[in-house]
């Protein structure tokens, strides 16, 4: 493994991170993600990011509440013939749920 930090390999971290958020756009219509690290093989890309929004939209039940969110993941992507065929990825969607005010209850 490489790290990268080619054209080629930030356009392909790009698309899969517009995959992997393309369901946020109306909850958090300014939602931007950073790429905070990358590497890739020949047919995988791993990256860690950082998200930034403002919730807008509903999302997860939760009505808009115009809190800015900030949360960190991470994703690995593997390609075959210039397309996702595999996804894994953890992202801090309970902080998230948390800054807007949700109440979580263990169990």
């Amino acid at each position: 493994m490489r790290q990268s930090s080619d054209a080629r390999s930030k356009e392909t971290a790009e698309f899969a991170i517009n995959v992997s958020f393309r369901d946020c756009g109306p909850a958090f219509p300014d939602l931007t993600v950073t790429v905070d690290h990358l590497v890739q093989t020949e047919t995988d890309i791993a990256m860690a990011y950082t998200i930034h929004g403002t919730h807008h939209g509903e999302f997860a039940g939760i009505a808009p509440t115009g809190r800015p969110i900030t949360a960190r993941g991470m994703q690995i992507a593997r390609f075959e013939d210039s397309k996702i065929v595999e996804r894994w990825g953890s992202s801090d969607e309970l902080g998230i749920l948390l800054k807007l005010g949700a109440k979580v209850s263990p169990g």
